[in-house]
């Protein structure tokens, strides 16, 4: 690497050449310096061209052009004391993307707030929380469709200087909006040694390995071998067709004693579904499955004489639990409303579709009485239906994104409302997602 200076009244520029190992120059970097700001030209580099400037204690980008690709500026805002306030992604047709920060008085408290529909609806949201120290006490993401992700926290010990010596980090599963049990997944133990001046120091043997690790050194082996003596038992029972495949009709305390061996319960729900005064209970299984696709049922149970019984099992209404594309189990919650089951899914890759299906107990049998379903990509598409099928009510709507041009994608993108009287389709005899309709020349599946 070469330095070439240039020094002016007003600015200094610097270049820094860069050669490789046969001599021939490879990229040529200019630096321009200025009283208040400076200028940064990197031709092969994912921001070509950057302007800094000081914010608070410290010079941040506050424009980019060509970044990452040819023809699109990012610009950034910070606040006073350098945290980032927004940044805009833009090109020849106008708002690309867009980001913005918020933060509580003393900072605590990050949100990250991104955008789609061309940096106009809210997408994914970043909420990160940190102690007065500055070390990370809680982190979660939200998705753009308002569902939480899981939540991961952090306790600290510190030492008399402030600074820690025990961080144990917990991992708590969401499923549903519904926060799980905390789990331990990291457990760190470090030892500071303070020395007066450089001098002081010298290179010692390591720590005797602390007799706290000790304890989880000696669980862990035998923890795992348990475990991998109930998976290989569990895959050869499977492979073998030897587990139930239906619930059994008996009776129980909890709806949990129901589930079959080898079967995994997903979720249970509590709630009214008939005239009486009691509650009943619907709970989501998955049946073990030899190539990772398993089938998943979805059980009623009702009480009588103190006692759980079994109402009814379905193995239609809940979509296998490898049909969720690169989600994985599309299986996405269940609940009781209005005396009606509700039944949600999620899934896909980056074009995701959701399906919220409403299930009700009359004339005998459990019926479909609603759908709504939503599918899109984002900067891309997006469309929603919901059908009411007890009244016979249609709304649906799609929005095109693939423009800047407001004109334009109001041209293509329509909202439509209608009536449509159908047979209520029998909860056994319904599949999800396996039903179509076409309306503006668009398709939508149910």
């Amino acid at each position: 690497m070469k330095y070439k200076k240039d020094i002016q009244p007003y600015y200094l520029k610097v270049d820094l050449m860069n050669y490789g190992s046969d001599s021939t120059l490879s990229t040529v970097d200019t630096y321009t310096f200025f009283k208040d700001k400076y200028i940064v030209d990197m031709p092969v580099r994912y921001a070509r061209k950057s302007y800094y400037r000081a914010f608070g204690h410290q010079y941040l980008p506050y424009q980019i052009d060509s970044y990452y690709v040819e023809g699109r500026t990012a610009n950034f805002s910070y606040n006073d004391k350098g945290f980032p306030l927004w940044e805009n992604w833009v090109n020849d047709k106008g708002l690309e993307n867009r980001t913005e920060y918020l933060y509580n008085a003393d900072f605590t408290e990050r949100i990250t707030q991104q955008y789609h529909m061309l940096g106009t609806e809210k997408s994914t949201k970043f909420v990160n929380k940190f102690n007065k120290k500055g070390d990370p006490v809680f982190k979660q993401t939200i998705e753009y469709t308002g569902n939480p992700l899981d939540i991961y926290t952090w306790d600290y010990v510190y030492d008399e200087k402030g600074n820690w010596i025990e961080s144990k980090k917990y991992w708590q599963e969401v499923e549903k909006g519904i926060s799980k049990k905390n789990k331990l997944v990291e457990h760190i133990i470090r030892e500071i040694k303070y020395y007066k001046s450089p001098s002081e120091f010298s290179p010692e043997k390591l720590p005797i390995f602390d007799e706290r690790a000790t304890k989880y050194l000696t669980s862990v082996p035998t923890y795992a071998e348990k475990i991998e003596k109930e998976n290989k038992e569990r895959d050869e029972a499977v492979k073998a067709g030897n587990y139930a495949l239906e619930i059994s009709n008996e009776k129980h305390d909890k709806v949990e004693d129901f589930t079959p061996k080898y079967w995994t319960l997903k979720e249970i729900a509590y709630g009214n579904l008939n005239d009486d005064e009691q509650d009943e209970a619907v709970a989501v299984y998955e049946t073990p499955s030899s190539d990772g696709d398993g089938q998943q049922v979805l059980a009623i149970y009702k009480k009588a004489n103190g006692k759980w019984k079994l109402w009814h099992q379905n193995f239609s209404a809940i979509m296998s639990s490898d049909s969720g594309g690169m989600m994985g189990n599309p299986f996405d919650g269940i609940s009781i409303k209005n005396k009606a089951i509700v039944v949600q899914h999620f899934g896909g890759s980056r074009d995701k579709w959701s399906y919220t299906y409403r299930y009700r107990f009359q004339s005998g049998d459990w019926y479909l009485i609603g759908a709504s379903t939503g599918f899109g990509a984002p900067q891309d598409y997006f469309g929603k239906f919901d059908y009411n099928l007890s009244t016979g009510d249609i709304v649906a709507s799609y929005k095109y994104e693939l423009s800047s041009d407001e004109k334009l994608n109001a041209k293509k993108s329509w909202s439509r409302s209608l009536k449509k009287k159908i047979p209520l389709p029998k909860m056994d005899d319904f599949y999800p997602g396996g039903t179509e309709i076409v309306l503006n020349k668009r398709k939508f599946y149910w």
